[in-house]
């Protein structure tokens, strides 16, 4: 199967979003930026709802791999365990042997909840046990009804309809959670982190993909996909940096929807000219280790507030040194993360293409697509 490089690149530049988010976040005493990058550096945490359009992209482009092996179910289910569930439970581990606050003195219902990747289910959990793992919970959800749900959004239409659907059971559970005893916080984080909410954004990645796919069987002429990918690639730039600035309103108090409508134009720009100052090796080497740079970035950037603070000392220029804190946490991260994608993640891999080929027909072959 034709690997989509753009797909890895995307996925590399939300892993840095966030990883430059926290970054700025985290750190005691917060680098000082100029006041114009702030909200712009501050909407980095888009780059998760990036990762949910690439998660859902993939998912659709794999599935015929999955239909064909005879075995639909099986195969997805499998692969996707071993896909997310070592390097998970690698970090899950460390955070409990180490005495992180993340997993210190779970319950045996946290632990339930934490070992099945369903604590965003229960808004006191919802955060998760790992440092930035509640994402691993909306995504397990999401697995579950995408073999079905893939059935239904078999076209742009369908797509658009559920989108507009999912919009209004927002609009319905904003109106429940208030009346259900939660805590002012509970509340907060369910209508931050809630799968109900995210679900309109995965539904914006399946759209994506029913897009490109028509764009594909049109077989346009490659000066004219040139043209309007890079024309479609500025203006999502530029409607990024309009969003994060707050001139562009979000929908029913809802602004995922809105920056995952301005990362669509952005990956189906690149779909149509995936242009070298974005796709390139840099960008698709962070792409494949983007799952563990999501992963590992948070403990990176806890056990540096030291060389940040010695950083932050070396100039009154915040936003350079605010870089050089970025670069530091980068290079780093990209380091154990690589090391965590050889020895955990593609292991895994390994071992479930192995299970699946046991489990389904013998001539099935298994996508090299891997979806975060």
């Amino acid at each position: 199967m034709k690997r989509l490089y753009y797909v890895d690149a995307l996925r590399g530049f939300a892993a840095v979003l966030v990883l430059t988010f926290h970054t700025w976040s985290e750190p005691h005493p917060r680098p000082q930026i100029l006041g114009p990058l702030q909200p712009v550096v501050a909407n980095f945490t888009s780059g998760v709802i990036l990762f949910f359009l690439v998660s859902a992209f993939s998912l659709c482009y794999t599935m015929p791999h999955h239909e064909r092996s005879g075995r639909r179910l099986t195969s997805f289910f499998v692969h996707r365990a071993f896909r997310i569930l070592p390097l998970y439970y690698s970090v899950l581990a460390y955070a409990w042997l180490s005495g992180s606050q993340f997993a210190d003195g779970l319950s045996v219902r946290q632990w339930l909840e934490a070992l099945t990747l369903t604590y965003n289910l229960d808004p006191a959990n919802i955060y998760g046990f790992v440092p930035a793992g509640w994402t691993l919970s909306v995504e397990l959800l999401f697995y579950l009804a995408f073999p079905f749900l893939i059935l239904s959004v078999r076209t742009i239409g369908r797509t658009v309809t559920w989108i507009a659907g999912s919009v209004l059971v927002w609009l319905l559970t904003l109106q429940i959670v208030p009346q259900i005893g939660l805590t002012p916080d509970q509340q907060a984080a369910s209508a931050a982190l809630s799968v109900v909410r995210l679900t309109t954004v995965l539904l914006v990645g399946i759209l994506i993909y029913r897009v490109v796919t028509v764009l594909d069987a049109r077989q346009l002429q490659d000066g004219t996909k040139r043209d309007v990918g890079d024309a479609l690639t500025a203006s999502a730039v530029l409607l990024l940096l309009c969003q994060f600035s707050g001139w562009i309103p979000s929908v029913a108090g809802n602004s995922s929807l809105i920056i995952a409508l301005c990362y669509a134009v952005l990956f189906v720009g690149l779909a149509l000219h995936p242009t070298r100052l974005l796709v390139n090796r840099v960008t698709c080497y962070l792409g494949t280790i983007s799952y563990s740079v999501y992963l590992i970035h948070p403990w990176v950037v806890y056990r540096l507030d030291p060389a940040y603070a010695r950083i932050q000392s070396l100039s009154s220029v915040g936003t350079l040194t605010f870089l050089g804190c970025v670069a530091l946490t980068l290079v780093i991260t990209a380091m154990l993360a690589s090391i965590s994608y050889m020895l955990i993640e593609r292991p895994g891999i390994a071992l479930g293409r192995r299970l699946i080929r046991r489990l389904t027909q013998p001539a099935s072959k298994l996508p090299d697509q891997d979806a975060e």
